[in-house]
């Protein structure tokens, strides 16, 4: 299976102290990367990832930027963090 460099963003104006505003992600599919990133910034209640935002393509934009190598796996290569 091919895996794909993808970078998610969300608009500067719209990300908040002790938010995520974008990652780089390898995956399989933009569907995989948006749950990889949704499970990074994992925010959860009972078990449920409440920070659906990273599903939604209106608030987050998911492009994909390259192919990874062969035998690369799955993983965030980056993200960007807002500290506070």
């Amino acid at each position: 299976m091919n895996m794909y460099i993808y970078l998610l963003q969300r608009p500067e104006e719209e990300v908040d102290w002790d938010e995520y505003a974008g990652m780089v992600i390898i995956a399989g599919s933009e569907n995989k990367a948006r749950f990889a990133a949704a499970k990074r910034a994992a925010r959860t209640h009972y078990g449920e990832l409440v920070d659906k935002i990273w599903f939604d393509a209106d608030a987050v934009s998911c492009k994909n930027i390259g192919t990874a190598l062969p035998d690369t796996r799955e993983c965030v290569v980056l993200t960007d963090y807002h500290a506070g």
